[in-house]
């Protein structure tokens, strides 16, 4: 089976999570490619400060790679907050769908919304079930496809073929950070893919995001 850049670089970071280190002879075999593709996947996600590269494989990257949900939520809260309230007040409108991806900030949206007459589209199941302990009331579509086990976010063919059928008002969307040469950066590939399928779908795509996540470089 041919797997997608996005799905390598995925698996990789999973494996990188669980063992602290990879090696490019065990990435040939579990994906089924040449050395020369593995390597050139660790040398992009290393240039996305996602991995370190080492003799024979890669090591974590000085970022960290992905952050769970929970972790996430505790750092920026003030900030978060403020930008979460002016989205809100901003571009939502009683009547709308809109769509919540799976960020801390993003989540914040829901302590703003309406009671009532707004719909939400999401790929988080974090987003999803406080959504549904706050705004009970408010209808809610949680895509479906793989759960991510750190982030809670669904991805992958099931996940991108559902984005694709929903149609949003506006999309509000966040990232780890934002470099000027590239923009948005994330470290999990696959929930990019399924980002930019609701962004497709989407009259307006709002990121919230702060200035820590800038980089000037």
């Amino acid at each position: 089976m041919r797997h997608t850049a996005a799905f390598r670089h995925s698996r990789i970071l999973a494996d990188i999570r669980r063992r602290g280190e990879v090696r490019a002879r065990d990435l040939c075999r579990d994906l089924g490619v040449t050395a020369m593709t593995v390597w050139r996947d660790l040398r992009r996600l290393e240039e996305q400060g996602l991995l370190r590269m080492v003799r024979g494989g890669a090591t974590s990257g000085n970022r960290g790679g992905e952050e769970h949900f929970e972790d996430k939520e505790s750092g920026g809260a003030a900030a978060k907050a403020a930008l979460a309230r002016l989205a809100a007040r901003r571009f939502i409108r009683e009547g709308d769908t809109i769509g919540l991806e799976g960020g801390s900030t993003v989540a914040a949206i829901l302590a703003h919304l309406p009671l009532r007459r707004v719909s939400i589209v999401t790929n988080s199941l974090p987003v999803a079930l406080r959504a549904r302990a706050t705004r009970p009331a408010l209808p809610v579509k949680l895509l479906g496809g793989w759960l991510s086990e750190v982030s809670g976010n669904t991805c992958g063919k099931e996940a991108l073929r559902e984005a694709g059928r929903q149609k949003l008002d506006t999309l509000f969307l966040s990232a780890t950070g934002w470099e000027w040469a590239r923009g948005p950066v994330d470290p999990n590939p696959l929930e990019i893919e399924v980002k930019r399928a609701l962004a497709a779908r989407a009259d307006r795509v709002v990121f919230l995001l702060d200035s820590g996540k800038f980089s000037i470089s």
